[in-house]
């Protein structure tokens, strides 16, 4: 009978090595397969954030073909706003001068 025990007694230790051992290697499976989807969802999310970027542009909102070339039709207008300011101003400062001269 010594021996039935002794045998009960060696089959539950490794037994209960067993299941520690199935326990770590489950949760090193789970680990990795963790670590798989991380990197499998940083991958699509630098893809997504590309096909944004092709489909969107830098901005959200995206110029025509034909309105390439309105900031440089801004800059003109602009500068043709100052040019008259100072045309103005010269034009006044000259009548203000001709005024003083008696």
């Amino acid at each position: 009978m010594e021996f039935a025990a002794l045998m009960c007694s060696t089959w539950r230790v490794d037994l209960a090595a067993l299941q520690k051992e199935n326990e770590r290697v489950q949760t090193l499976e789970m680990k990795t397969a963790l670590a798989t989807s991380e990197e499998a969802r940083r991958r699509l999310e630098v893809i997504v954030g590309q096909l944004r970027h092709e489909k969107f542009g830098a901005r959200s909102e995206k110029l025509h073909s034909n309105q390439h070339h309105l900031p440089l039709e801004e800059v003109e207008i602009a500068q043709g706003v100052l040019d008259a300011a100072q045309e103005t101003a010269v034009r006044n400062q000259g009548v203000t001068r001709s005024s003083r001269t008696p």
